[in-house]
């Protein structure tokens, strides 16, 4: 349906891709993986014919529609889902099939699109998206802002979908349930699976584990090759001065004898029989590096100072917006080393019940915050962060106490090496601005972290690297997501919030 061979992409002088391949077959469920920069957004460009490359291009006549989170859309949510000048009857009906699956309320198409939350706003434009009746769907990170519910029903939508698609997601679970085919950017090459998520990380694993295998085969083969080499050639040479020698002496014929007795009695000695090493038989040996990359990310999260057991201590604790009751007398108990995890629908509360503890301001009820709690806050929006100023100047003004030598040394371990440390806050990518906001919690000293949809704008090996940090942090955690994989390997305490209710979960 649609392949493109010896694939090519250059941004400048640097190559993001170099000769790859993409096959996308009918039915083909896609899950596009990589590293935030390996070139996911840019492969789905080339895909949608929006940039150039380099490469041969075969594709069938079928038509193909993007996900665009992040189009600007100045008019109704009625307006921008249906196209009243080339009106299509059948796709209508579609929309309002989806807006009765997604339990969107019909009202929310006559308000303006910039009005509504990020949820309602994401749901729309999947609808667009979805009801375009084409053959290959680009979904870029289309589950960014969804609730648990809002997943659940894209992914049997997902599911039942009869054609293909191409989608981007930091949701490993999301990714797990919707793929056959796992098209994986590393190091600028392109590898492609058969198989859904877990299956291709271990497969992946496996194929990592064989190529080392037979790279560290080869290098002592190449060893021992080398040092018969080295014992051939240092025989040959000594024999053919023997040889010139009894040339001298004998002439040719009685050389010739001598050189065959000599030759065969000491290959067989030293070499056995039939033993020849080239240097193309050295050189025909498979010497290239396996393709691992291995500038991972590790976070580690350590708390210098120890909270009290006791940290934080809700009781009936209510809060309003605007004569709208948003939490209604909430009781939680959070003790030293929780890792907490609150979900609910978009506009639930998530996010105003962790502004009051952090600002300690509830209408109602008691707040109780323990001796010695230091607070880090990672927020979904980073406008703190939207500065015209050079990363190592902002943690260089702000910590101004610290080291320089140490300080580059944070930013290295958070993957800020050399140049990368005089790079714009406002020119950082969503991820790298998650490393920042990281890195300040780590220096702060902080033992309370409070998450709200951290994984968000995360790519998966980062993903990895902070799951593994909540992990293994001595202090307490509480962090809001959707994330379900996060939630299952991390959480020793699931709530929901919902209709003002703080509910605890056993799962999700």
């Amino acid at each position: 349906m649609f392949t493109i061979n010896n694939l090519s992409k250059t941004y400048g002088n640097d190559y993001i891709i170099i000769n790859g391949k993409i096959v996308i077959n009918t039915h083909d469920k896609c899950a596009l993986v990589g590293k935030n920069g390996s070139g996911k957004t840019t492969i789905m460009n080339i895909i949608n014919g929006n940039t150039d490359y380099e490469g041969n291009l075969e594709k069938n006549d079928i038509t193909i529609c993007k996900f665009n989170q992040i189009e600007e859309i100045q008019d109704t949510a009625q307006n921008y889902l249906i196209d009243y000048q080339n009106y299509d009857y059948e796709k209508e009906n579609i929309i309002h099939q989806l807006i009765d699956m997604f339990e969107l309320d019909s009202n929310i198409l006559l308000k303006q699109f910039n009005t509504l939350s990020g949820g309602q706003k994401s749901i729309i434009r999947l609808i667009k998206t979805l009801s375009s009746k084409s053959d290959l769907l680009l979904l870029d990170e289309p589950t960014n802002h969804l609730d648990f519910k809002s997943i659940n029903i894209l992914i049997n939508w997902l599911k039942k979908f009869e054609k293909s698609y191409v989608i981007i997601s930091h949701d490993r679970f999301f990714l797990n349930e919707i793929s056959n085919k796992v098209i994986e950017i590393e190091n600028k090459l392109i590898n492609s699976y058969n198989c859904n998520y877990d299956e291709y990380i271990k497969r992946k694993k496996k194929r990592i584990e064989n190529e080392e295998e037979n790279y560290q085969k080869n290098i002592k083969e190449k060893k021992r090759l080398n040092t018969i080499k080295q014992e051939q050639d240092k025989f040959k040479n000594k024999l053919n001065t023997k040889l010139s020698k009894l040339k001298l002496i004998h002439g040719p014929n009685k050389a010739a004898a001598c050189s065959a007795r000599q030759k065969g009695e000491k290959s067989q000695i030293r070499y056995g029989k039939n033993i020849s090493v080239t240097d193309q038989k050295i050189e025909n040996l498979n010497l290239i590096k396996p393709n691992i990359d291995n500038n991972r990310l590790r976070i580690e999260l350590f708390q210098t100072n120890k909270s009290n057991y006791e940290v934080i201590e809700l009781d009936e604790c209510s809060k309003s917006i605007e004569d709208n009751l948003i939490l209604n007398k909430i009781n939680l108990e959070i003790l030293r080393n929780d890792k907490i995890f609150i979900s609910g629908n978009s506009g639930s509360g998530k996010t105003t019940l962790i502004n009051s503890i952090i600002n300690k301001k509830f209408d109602n009820g008691n707040l109780k915050l323990g001796d010695n709690i230091i607070i880090g806050q990672i927020s979904q929006e980073k406008f703190h962060l939207q500065k015209e100023i050079k990363i190592i100047d902002y943690f260089k003004k702000k910590y101004s106490k610290i080291d320089l030598g140490i300080m580059r040394n944070y930013l290295a371990a958070f993957l800020f090496k050399k140049n990368e440390i005089n790079k714009k806050l406002n020119e950082l990518s969503g991820g790298e601005l998650m490393r920042i906001d990281l890195l300040d919690c780590l220096i702060k000293g902080s033992n309370l972290l409070i998450f709200d949809e951290p994984t968000n704008n995360l790519d998966l090996e980062s993903i990895e690297a902070l799951e593994k940090a909540i992990i293994e942090f001595e202090g307490t955690i509480i962090v809001i997501s959707h994330d379900k994989k996060l939630i299952e390997n991390c959480a020793n305490k699931k709530y929901e919030l919902k209709c003002g209710k703080l509910i605890k979960k056993v799962t999700f």
